[in-house]
C-alpha cells in the first residue's frame, strides 16, 4: 500500500476501521478479566441477560462471510434465493420448538461444550468424533469470515488482504484467548451494534443514491426481469424450490452450541432463538436488498 497515495477520504476510512478494531480490543480486555476457571472461560457463569445472550447470538450468525454471501447470492441470483432464504427463520424457529427444550439435562449437567453432549450420549468415541468434527467446522467458518475481511478491506481500502487479516486475526485470538467467553460477548455486542446500526443506514443510503426519494422505484424498476422473477425457468423451480426445505432444516455449529450453554436455564435458551429467528428475517431482507442494490 502506498500511504503517500492516500487521499482524505482513504484515511477517514481507515481511521474509522483503525477505532473499531481498537475498541473491540479493549472491549474484549476489559470483560475478560478474572477469567479463573475453564467453565468461566468457555461458558461463563451462565449470569448473562436475555438481551446480551440474543445479541452474541445473531452476532455469531450474521458474520462478515455470510452477511455478504447473502448479499452476493441475492445479487446474481435475483428474488429466488432472497424467497429460499427465508427457510433459515423457520429453521431457528424449529431449533426453538424441538430442540432447546431439550437442553435442560445438559444445563443440569453443567456441560461445556457439543462434544461433552456428545460424549454423554455416545460415550469416548461420540466425543472424539465430534471434537475432531467441531474443529474442522469451526476452522472453515473462520476462514471464511476472515476471507471475506480481507477481500473487503482490499477491495473498497486499497489494502493488501494480508494486512487486515493480520490486525483481525491477532486481535480476536488475544482478546478471546485472553478472557474467554466474556470476551467474545461483549465484542458480539459490539458487533451487534454495529450490524444493527450500520446495515439499514448502508441499504438506506445506497438506495437513495440511486434515485433519491424514488430510489426504491427506481431500483425494482432497473433490476432485469429475470431476477425478480421467482421461478424464471422450469428448471430453476426443482433448483430452489427444495433449497428452500434445507435451508428450513434445524442446524447447530457448535459456536451456536456454546451460545445455548451460556443461558441461565432451558426458558432464556428458547426466548433467545425465538428472537433470533424474529430478528434474521429482518436481517436477510437487508442483506438481500443491499445486493439487488
Amino acid at each position: 500500500m502506498d500511504f503517500n497515495a492516500l487521499t482524505q477520504g482513504d484515511i477517514l476510512d481507515l481511521s474509522i476501521i483503525g477505532v473499531y478494531l481498537l475498541i473491540t480490543l479493549a472491549v474484549g480486555s476489559w470483560f475478560g478479566r478474572k477469567v479463573d476457571s475453564m467453565k468461566e472461560d468457555a461458558i461463563g457463569n451462565r449470569d448473562f441477560a436475555t438481551a446480551i445472550v440474543v445479541m452474541t447470538m445473531i452476532a455469531t450468525i450474521f458474520g462478515a462471510g455470510s452477511t455478504l454471501g447473502h448479499s452476493e447470492k441475492a445479487f446474481s441470483l435475483g428474488i429466488t434465493y432472497a424467497a429460499a432464504n427465508l427457510g433459515f427463520p423457520i429453521g431457528w424457529w424449529l431449533v426453538s420448538r424441538y430442540i432447546a427444550p431439550r437442553m435442560v439435562r445438559f444445563h443440569s449437567q453443567n456441560m461445556l461444550s457439543v462434544g461433552e453432549m456428545m460424549g454423554s450420549l455416545y460415550g469416548k468415541p461420540g466425543r472424539i468424533i465430534t471434537g475432531i468434527a467441531a474443529t474442522l467446522s469451526c476452522t472453515a467458518v473462520c476462514g471464511a469470515q476472515i476471507a471475506a475481511l480481507g477481500y473487503v478491506c482490499h477491495y473498497l481500502l486499497g489494502m493488501p488482504q494480508a494486512y487486515s487479516i493480520w490486525a483481525a486475526c491477532g486481535i480476536t485470538a488475544f482478546y478471546s484467548g485472553f478472557g474467554g467467553i466474556r470476551s467474545v460477548t461483549a465484542t458480539d455486542v459490539v458487533q451487534f451494534l454495529v450490524l444493527l446500526c450500520g446495515l439499514p443506514l448502508l441499504c438506506d443510503y445506497a438506495v437513495f443514491e440511486l434515485g433519491g426519494h424514488e430510489g426504491y422505484t427506481k431500483l425494482f424498476t432497473s433490476i432485469p426481469q429475470t431476477n425478480m422473477t421467482l421461478f424464471p425457468t422450469k428448471e430453476s423451480f426443482w433448483e430452489y424450490f427444495p433449497l428452500f426445505f434445507v435451508f428450513c432444516l434445524p442446524s447447530l455449529l457448535p459456536a451456536d452450541v456454546q451460545r445455548l450453554l451460556m443461558t441461565r436455564n432451558t426458558k432464556q435458551a428458547v426466548t433467545m432463538i425465538r428472537i433470533t429467528a424474529l430478528s434474521s428475517l429482518t436481517l436477510l431482507i437487508l442483506a438481500s436488498l443491499l445486493g439487488f442494490v
